[in-house]
């Protein structure tokens, strides 16, 4: 094992007895969710634009209730970034883009309003807005259309601010629609494939199922 991989297997690791911790000392104000959706994602750099590249993320949140009104959510996700040079193949431009697959820990935190009291006494809010940062570990990755080598350049690792708005019509489930993007480039300017600095961001819809 490397020592990168050693250090995310403790971080992840410090996550997991931190939630452990959250319930045993507030288990009344302690929750989870599974979450799932599309993503519409393109790296600034690289060339193309727009939302072309169809990805999916999905995982686990972890959910503690500071007060009614407002959540501290740490969640455990699977993330597919990346983009496309467009969502339809062209038959005159040559397809390319690149595809980035990432472990994901998001930590935000979720202001509430229109406060609901389920059938079992719960409260929740209808309407939600949150925002906070993301750490992201990158599994795998693929260049298409572009040399290969670039993909030597790529950081592992990723820090990027998230911002979303979130509708929860009853006590288990709930939607939102998620903007992500990088805070730093994961790569710098390659002039092989001539690509500027790599800044991955995303849009990503999502159903979440709340335990």
């Amino acid at each position: 094992m490397s020592e990168r991989q050693s250090k995310m297997k403790k971080w992840i690791i410090s996550i997991v007895f931190l939630f452990l911790g959250l319930t045993a000392l507030h288990s009344q104000r302690f929750g989870a969710a599974v979450v799932f959706g599309p993503t519409l994602s393109q790296v600034l750099g690289e060339g193309n634009a727009g939302y072309d590249k169809i990805g999916v993320s999905g995982g686990l949140q972890a959910i503690a209730a500071l007060n009614d009104r407002v959540d501290l959510n740490v969640e455990l996700l699977y993330s597919q970034r990346g983009s496309r040079s467009s969502l339809f193949p062209r038959s005159f431009i040559e397809r390319n883009g690149f595809n980035f697959d990432y472990v994901e820990v998001p930590i935000s935190l979720l202001v509430k309003d229109w406060i609901q009291t389920a059938e079992d006494g719960t409260t929740y809010g209808k309407m939600g807005i949150y925002g906070g940062i993301s750490y992201g570990r990158l599994i795998s990755s693929k260049a298409i259309g572009f040399d290969e080598r670039i993909l030597d350049e790529v950081s592992n690792h990723d820090l990027s601010f998230l911002l979303g708005l979130r509708y929860q019509w009853n006590r288990h489930w709930a939607v939102n629609a998620r903007y992500t993007r990088s805070m730093q480039a994961i790569a710098p300017e390659f002039s092989i494939t001539e690509t500027n600095p790599l800044r991955p961001y995303a849009i990503t819809l999502r159903v979440e199922y709340i335990l």
